[in-house]
């Protein structure tokens, strides 16, 4: 239903406290506002969390010779690997690292997005304003 008027205004002074704490957190981790609250959405939401089919199949593209060194000797790819082959070496990777996969891919992918971050200064003015 409708938030009422006097909770919808203690809400947004809650919601620009946790906008300033989350700009000093991204300032001291030098990190652009947006990733640092994606992550702590992320984090903190109850959904199923991140996409990690995804994120490895992003992974596995820029490792593929690596990640294609997981499948038993004697299953050799010639070409492009099909989506078998690729779903079986996720759960190889998902079994070599059990404990630590989601953080590993999670990482990665945030290193990526980081490397990524390059641009115009009027793209970075964009990311900052959101």
């Amino acid at each position: 239903g409708r938030v009422p008027d006097a909770v919808l205004a203690v809400l947004t002074e809650g919601f620009k406290e946790i906008d300033e704490m989350v700009s000093k957190l991204a300032a001291h981790v030098k990190m652009p506002f947006h990733q640092v609250s994606d992550c702590y959405i992320r984090l903190h939401s109850r959904s199923n969390g991140p996409n990690l089919w995804n994120t490895y199949s992003m992974y596995f593209a820029k490792n593929m010779d690596r990640e294609l060194a997981r499948l038993p000797k004697g299953d050799q790819v010639a070409g492009t690997p099909t989506a078998d082959i690729h779903k079986c070496c996720f759960s190889l990777f998902k079994e070599e690292y059990k404990d630590t996969y989601s953080t590993i891919l999670e990482t990665w992918k945030e290193v990526k997005e980081l490397e990524n971050m390059g641009g115009t200064v009027a793209q970075q003015q964009q990311l900052f304003d959101k």
